[in-house]
């Protein structure tokens, strides 16, 4: 399908050289868009901060429960000796 431009030129409809879609119908997308990551809303700032502390409240207890299984250890090991 040809097109005239203002000086009276005609020229080939933009289409895709892979599949000779037309691309003035359906503009071509972006990596992004084909894999609909664009519409992904970022997470909000209060729910990183919730994940923020859930994963901080999990690590001080395994840190605590190291510590108290460690202090475990040595106080039996002193007693056995």
């Amino acid at each position: 399908m040809l097109e005239e431009d203002a000086v009276g030129f005609s020229l080939p409809a933009p289409c895709c050289p892979e599949c000779g879609c037309d691309l003035e119908e359906r503009p071509p997308m972006s990596y992004a868009q084909m894999e609909g990551l664009h519409e992904v809303a970022p997470p909000s700032r209060a729910d990183a901060w919730a994940e923020a502390l859930e994963s901080r409240t999990i690590e001080r207890w395994v840190g605590t429960s190291f510590v108290m299984l460690l202090g475990t250890i040595l106080i039996l090991g002193m007693l056995s000796d």
